[in-house]
């Protein structure tokens, strides 16, 4: 079991994020991507951050890259917050790897000059220890140094993910988001991606924090997941435990809606539309949609309380 980090590189506390839309016609309306997240990284562990699309996952993954500022809340890294950083300094701590393989690389340069990019911007590397670094770089992920000089498109798409990789490797970061890295990959692939990020963790000592919405993807490879519908947090703790009881109604149905975990006689889709961000329910969230709802649940949000030494849960139920 792996329990709560004691020794966290990245924490996150109460995060808020809302967007203002404007309309052409009518008021402004707030749109709540992230509600008051908060979460721990530990070291050398994965965390995996799973939910519906449009719930503030994406939303997380620029947060934690420094590519937003959050409205509220705070990020620390090694203890320091993160907003302390330069550019340079977080970039060489955090990387991410993207979804899509294809349009996250550079069509007009060469796989080397790809995966040397961020040593050119962020070090004073000459051109000939930035080209053998990234060489390294993609030795490491399977790629051999005779394709340095190929351009992206004569790369399959596991390839081209796998130069992802190296470019978010090549400065030795301690965190990598890996933000559905492998839902643009062809199953058979998937799999060869999935393992190599295995060995990498354990090979530099890596923490993950992995955003995805397949389960069968996360239960290969996460050490946690937090589960997350509109914009917070609703049940945290041991991948295992969360995958084998689940204790949110949103985890159950969640887990109950992928096919293959269960037989099919077990298979339930889930009910109902998740609600708009803009315009979130009254109560807990999930109550419209949730076959346990009483009238408490319709009037008033639910605390994330521990339960259990692991658990966190948001629901006045459990």
């Amino acid at each position: 079991m792996n329990e709560s980090p004691k020794t966290s590189i990245l924490k996150a506390h109460d995060l808020k994020k809302h967007y203002t839309l404007k309309a052409i016609f009518g008021s402004e309306q707030k749109l709540k991507a992230l509600n008051g997240v908060s979460f721990a990284l530990g070291e050398r562990q994965t965390l995996a951050v799973v939910g519906e699309s449009g719930h503030g996952k994406s939303t997380l993954a620029r947060q934690l890259m420094g590519l937003e500022t959050p409205d509220s809340g705070s990020i620390t890294l090694q203890g320091r917050p993160l907003s302390s950083y330069s550019k340079k300094e977080l970039q060489s701590l955090v990387q991410m790897i993207f979804q899509d393989p294809y349009s996250s690389l550079n069509p007009r340069k060469k796989a080397w000059e790809i995966v040397a990019e961020p040593l050119r911007i962020n070090t004073s590397l000459s051109g000939k220890q930035c080209l053998t670094k990234a060489l390294e770089a993609m030795e490491m992920v399977g790629l051999h140094s005779g394709m340095g000089h190929r351009f992206p498109h004569m790369f399959s798409g596991g390839q081209r993910q796998r130069l992802g990789i190296a470019r978010a490797l090549v400065q030795r970061p301690k965190v990598l988001i890996c933000d559905e890295p492998v839902s643009a990959l062809d199953v058979s692939i998937q799999a060869q991606v999935l393992n190599l990020l295995g060995r990498l963790k354990e090979e530099f000592s890596l923490s993950y924090i992995f955003i995805s919405h397949d389960l069968h993807v996360v239960r290969h490879l996460a050490d946690r997941v937090a589960v997350i519908y509109l914009g917070k947090i609703v049940e945290e703790g041991d991948a295992e435990e969360v995958f084998d009881s689940p204790l949110h109604p949103y985890t159950e149905a969640l887990i109950r809606s992928a096919p293959s975990f269960y037989e099919k006689s077990r298979f339930k889709p889930m009910r109902g539309s998740p609600p708009s961000p803009v315009s979130p329910p009254p109560g807990c969230p999930f109550h419209p949609r949730c076959p346990l709802a009483e009238a408490r649940c319709s009037k008033e949000v639910p605390g994330l309380e521990l339960k259990g030494s692991d658990r966190r849960i948001r629901c006045f139920l459990v």
